[in-house]
């Protein structure tokens, strides 16, 4: 007699070949529904994370009391992608390196000395002035950046800057500003060539004479490790921008889209900043069209495409 406590229950090989293929046919059904949540998780989770950075960014700003922000670095091979975004801040304004060379000499208007730029054509808007350092004055100011005279009025903004002898450390550098509130209006003929930009209001320059000054340099990077966008995600900055037009006629600069750049291998980043009052205080970017990094107070909201490259 055979025994019965042997007996052992399984599946016959037909069976198995059924079960198998009951699984297969379900998964093969459920993949199509699920890949498409799985491949946006990434997007969704990057969002997420710069979001997050953006909102330490803005208490950093409210913590420290003066501006504070994101730096978005252009890719090296795509300069319309930004994988890496870092804390920015705003450096303390810079007088001088000493007493004696922290007066700033404004002089007449003129315009054979900065180049060909187009905020050297009208003196109405511009003016010239020698600002005095010890060292290397190049190293301290830079294009983009803003002074007040007199530490009061309106900050100018530094739109070229000359050395009239780059081997003499003490030799005053020449500086050329405009007011931040000068309109321009394209010429009907060439609409994306500054040179040919006219004025369209005209604000009154600071008169001559030699006035103490504060340079307030532009955004750096800090010390916080940056935020790296996972694998294959960018911020797409083609279609990044301001949801509302900026105060610049320039067809170069598109509505929604004014972070994009059209120079091949251009690294000059975006700086969106915040106030000491957590707002938005400032964005900075670069101007196709005259190619110049251009300063605007956002009245809208701040658009960053996330998505996959």
């Amino acid at each position: 007699m055979r025994n019965r406590g042997n007996n052992r229950s399984g599946l016959t090989l037909v069976e198995l070949l059924v079960v198998v293929g009951i699984v297969i046919l379900i998964t093969a059904v459920a993949l199509p529904i699920i890949k498409p949540a799985l491949k946006d998780r990434k997007i969704r989770e990057a969002s997420r994370q710069l979001n997050s950075f953006i909102s330490l960014a803005r208490a950093a700003a409210q913590e420290k009391g003066h501006e504070a922000g994101i730096y978005l670095e252009r890719s090296a091979i795509n300069p319309n992608a930004c994988f890496d975004v870092y804390m920015a801040e705003s450096p303390y304004p810079y007088s001088g390196d000493t007493i004696e060379f922290s007066f700033a000499s404004v002089i007449s208007p003129s315009t054979n000395s900065v180049g060909t730029t187009r905020f050297s054509v009208d003196p109405a808007v511009n003016a010239q002035f020698q600002l005095a350092v010890d060292g290397n004055p190049l190293a301290q100011v830079a294009l983009g950046d803003e002074i007040k005279f007199d530490f009061k009025g309106p900050r100018y903004i530094i739109r070229a800057l000359y050395d009239s002898d780059p081997n003499d450390i003490t030799n005053p550098i020449v500086v050329q500003i405009s007011h931040p509130e000068a309109k321009w209006a394209d010429t009907a003929g060439t609409p994306n060539d500054p040179l040919d930009d006219t004025l369209a209001y005209s604000p009154v320059t600071p008169i001559p004479g030699s006035y103490r000054y504060q340079v307030f340099r532009q955004p750096m990077k800090s010390s916080v490790k940056a935020m790296t966008l996972p694998n294959n995600i960018a911020i797409d900055l083609n279609f990044s921008g301001l949801g509302l037009p900026v105060p610049d006629s320039s067809t170069a600069l598109i509505s929604g889209r004014q972070f994009r750049t059209t120079i091949p291998g251009d690294r000059r980043p975006v700086r969106i900043m915040f106030s000491p009052q957590g707002n938005l205080s400032k964005v900075t970017f670069i101007n196709p069209g005259s190619n110049t990094n251009q300063s605007f107070n956002p009245s809208g909201t701040v658009y960053l495409l996330v998505g996959r490259i």
